[in-house]
């Protein structure tokens, strides 16, 4: 970190440089003293090289210091001019030359369901626990408490590691401590002030469910940090199940899953175009861990397992490295396992339960195959092939498998001609009509439903096919009136549904359950039917 002490910037002074040359990435602190009554404002606006402006307020950092902080993006010089009630400050200007690093640049999503490092339009794998960290911020505005913070912070960063910055456990804990809007807003004011500036993604809570009045006030949160952040960080809920509930509000930029029910993703994943994290609790045990880990990013998941089994993650991390992780999707054209592919280029395929033969439909090229053993992640190549559907047999049948086929050579070629994307991802499109819709809802059959004895839940299939040999369903329900969001309450076929209390605070509701589906090719079909809801 680049500090410079300002105790005051004298008229003669209007320029001058006011951090040592930063390199990308890094912070520039520039420090000042005033006492903290004194101090009704205090700003600068930041230009970079590129003329992208910031207005960024300073914070204080206890006793008589109070610190403006930013971090560089752009190689070459900035300007800073001050504002300020403080006439010895007020409408002074200063410099800073940013010098190139290696830092990839801040996350953002793309390619619809994946990372890329903006700046330098760099895939990026997230791997929690190995390049992402989680830490809670303090429930305290103790200077000393957040320095002592901020040193994880530095210290993550340092080892390239992503910082998860969790602002708060619950929705609820931050109305509790700020009541007022205006309380929140000076607080959330000095939290961006002073953390923005790091290698940082935003977790507004650990878990957002089970709060009355907790999307609204994530939203209100939301809006804050896209007003406020200068880097325009990514934002994300953590939740109990999914936090898909809360896209639909606009400001989420990826998608948490905290349920280890591997249907839930695997068909959330069609209908919501960001990424996904997995941030589940890991399993214990190394073949249950193991078999977790491959789940969930069949699913179509990045890990966030922290806690998990070092060495499985390395074998993990170092498979994919190999891979264009970037563009794969989840593939349903193939029996004996669950497949990732970015088709005409490479196919892996999870083999959980080995039993016999595999198949994988495949475009026409040829393809090297290996059989991995995620364990160990020692392989052993397969006879070449070339055709449109590739049967193989795993080495053994005593643990899980990954295949993957791979056309080597197509890879290496498209590495020399680099883009972020090689094809158009697009998604599909969500069938809806009621006579195309292969399934229909059978139970619950009143019109009415209560929240102290939950109903059974059924689907009825209207016509069979090779496409509906298999179909994954999740039942999501909303009162849409009550704004709290959309909430899981089931999965799968049929069973009781799970009301959650916090679906609706005025009675009678009406509740609006969305059934989302994907038949054995991937299809996806959503239905929708209204029911009252009484306590």
């Amino acid at each position: 970190m680049r500090v410079l002490w300002v105790l005051s910037l004298s008229v003669a002074a209007m320029a001058q440089e006011i951090c040592a040359p930063t390199p990308l990435y890094s912070i520039c602190d520039v420090v000042f003293d005033a006492a903290p009554d004194e101090v009704k404002q205090l700003q600068a606006e930041v230009k970079s090289p590129r003329f992208r402006t910031s207005l960024v307020p300073a914070f204080w950092d206890g006793g008589r210091k109070w610190i403006i902080r930013f971090t560089p993006m752009d190689p070459g010089t900035y300007e800073f001019r001050l504002t300020s009630n403080l006439p010895q400050y007020n409408g002074k200007v200063g410099s800073m030359q940013a010098m190139p690093s290696e830092h990839p640049g801040f996350i953002r999503p793309a390619n619809v369901h994946h990372w890329i490092h903006q700046e330098t339009i760099k895939p990026h794998l997230w791997i929690g626990g190995v390049n992402h960290v989680r830490e809670t911020l303090p429930a305290s505005e103790d200077p000393a408490t957040l320095r002592a913070f901020e040193e994880r912070l530095k210290t993550a960063n340092a080892a390239g590691q992503i910082v998860d910055l969790t602002l708060a456990a619950t929705p609820l804990e931050l109305m509790k401590r700020f009541p007022a809007r205006q309380d929140r807003e000076k607080w959330l004011r000095g939290v961006v002030s002073r953390f923005a500036p790091y290698d940082i993604t935003w977790l507004l809570v650990a878990q957002y469910e089970d709060a009355p009045g907790g999307r609204a006030l994530l939203r209100e949160i939301a809006e804050g940090l896209k007003k406020m952040d200068p880097y325009n960080h990514v934002r994300g809920a953590g939740s109990k199940l999914t936090s898909s509930g809360l896209s639909a509000d606009g400001w989420v930029d990826y998608i948490t899953v905290g349920s280890d029910n591997d249907m839930l993703p695997m068909v959330e994943h069609q209908f919501y175009g960001k990424p996904f994290v997995a941030t589940a609790k890991a399993k214990p045990g190394a073949e249950a861990f193991r078999k977790q880990l491959w789940n969930a990013t069949m699913s179509g998941q990045y890990p966030h397992f922290e806690g998990g089994d070092p060495a499985l993650i390395k074998v993990w991390k170092e498979f994919f490295e190999r891979t264009r992780f970037w563009e794969l999707e989840p593939w349903t054209d193939v029996d004996g396992g669950r497949c990732l592919a970015l088709d005409d280029v490479e196919y892996i395929l999870y083999v959980e339960k080995p039993s016999g033969p595999v198949e994988v439909a495949t475009a026409k090229h040829g393809y090297e195959p290996y059989w991995i053993d995620p364990a160990t992640g020692q392989s052993t190549k397969g006879k070449d092939y070339k055709g449109e559907r590739y049967v193989g047999e795993p080495p053994s049948k005593d643990h899980d498998w990954v295949l993957h086929l791979s056309r080597d050579g197509r890879k290496q070629g498209m590495l020399k001609s680099y883009k972020f994307e090689s094809r158009l991802n697009l998604g599909q499109e969500i069938e809806q009509t009621v006579a195309k819709v292969p399934f229909e809802i059978a139970e619950p059959v009143s019109d009415e439903l209560s929240l102290a004895k939950p109903p059974k839940f059924a689907i009825k299939l209207k016509r069979e096919t090779r496409a509906t040999r298999t179909m994954s369903y999740v039942w999501s329900g909303e009162v849409v009136a009550d704004g709290e969001g959309s909430r899981i309450l089931a999965l799968g076929a049929n069973g009781q549904l799970s009301l959650p209390r916090d679906l609706a605070s005025h009675f009678p509701a009406v509740l609006n359950i969305r059934v989302m589906a994907i038949n054995a090719n991937g299809k996806a079909y959503s239905i929708d039917k209204v029911y009252r809801l009484v306590p």
